[in-house]
């Protein structure tokens, strides 16, 4: 029997176990950095849920005033409640209108934080010193009556138009922060989970390919000594098989030569004629029955063990 027959396993379906089992290993060893990841992400968590936690308890602290109806501290967890709300809703609900509308404004509002504030800080730098930039870099271009028309202009405009307008869109975008938190932390939320998730799966998937390739190993091992106890096993049962048939042959060899050599001692010991009918028209010459006779008695059980293994026999 070949080699090949003694393996569970051929050599190419071994070697893409072992890749297989070594490719989980790789992807296991990202473990500690995906770790890294998701306590990055939690502490980022952290500071958003504050800052929610810190935006609510200032509002109810301004809106309760010094009678104090509720307790502060507890309406300030609302907001963490909120966001933990919205991440379940948008986990198991990801496509209704409410989660959508949510995400949406959301976007919405960034924008107006972004302008809000970048008009809040121009007003400001304008009241505090950009004015008098603006008068000095118009006085040399302008005469003095058209230096204060140009600036009565740029004072209204800011008075009367920008710092409302600046107001106005910051306080909306400062109201909508919750909405805005509420979105960020969903999605920070997901991502460690999906991260601790993957940590978790990478370490169980590489565990489980190293003990089930050192499975397959083992009944590799286990299958190549089965193959070889049944080899040996058919050997013996093929010797046991042959020794019987050349003994078999040995004794049917000798009864039928028995009644050869007795006619060979009549024609040997007697001048009368052989009792046996002979097919041919003349009896045997005794000289070459004793030769055929003597030649057949030189067959031995390992002469017939040769003539087995040759053929039927032979692996």
């Amino acid at each position: 029997m070949s080699s090949e027959n003694t393996m569970l396993l051929s050599l190419p379906e071994l070697g893409q176990c072992a890749s297989v089992e070594e490719h989980h290993r790789k992807r296991a060893r990202l473990v500690i950095p995906l770790m890294v990841w998701v306590t990055a992400l939690a502490i980022i968590q952290s500071f958003v849920g504050y800052v929610e936690y810190e935006l609510v308890y200032q509002i109810f602290d301004f809106v309760s005033g010094e009678e104090g109806y509720y307790s502060t501290s507890i309406m300030a967890c609302t907001g963490i409640l909120m966001i933990a709300g919205f991440h379940i809703g948008s986990t198991h609900y990801p496509n209704s209108f409410a989660i959508r509308f949510i995400n949406t404004a959301a976007m919405i509002f960034i924008v107006f934080y972004g302008l809000g504030l970048g008009l809040l800080l121009m007003a400001m730098l304008y009241v505090d010193g950009l004015a008098e930039l603006v008068e000095s870099a118009l006085g040399a271009l302008f005469s003095p009556q058209e230096q204060e028309e140009s600036m009565n202009w740029l004072d209204t405009v800011f008075q009367d138009y920008a710092n409302p307008i600046a107001v106005l869109i910051f306080s909306v975008a400062v109201g909508g922060l919750t909405i805005v938190n509420m979105s960020i932390s969903h999605s920070l939320l997901t991502a460690i989970k999906n991260s601790a998730k993957s940590a978790f799966e990478r370490r169980a998937h590489a565990r489980d390919a190293k003990r089930h390739y050192k499975t397959i190993l083992r009944c590799q091992a286990d299958y190549q000594d089965i193959t070889q106890q049944r080899n040996a096993l058919e050997q013996l049962h093929n010797n046991a098989l042959a020794s019987e048939i050349a003994t078999e042959a040995m004794t049917t060899i000798r009864g039928e030569l028995a009644s050869h050599k007795a006619v060979l001692k009549q024609f040997e010991f007697s001048e009368e004629p052989s009792r046996f009918v002979w097919p041919e028209t003349t009896p045997p010459d005794p000289k070459v029955l004793s030769k055929s006779i003597q030649a057949i008695e030189r067959i031995t059980i390992k002469d017939i063990f040769k003539v087995l293994n040759s053929t039927t026999y032979q692996e």
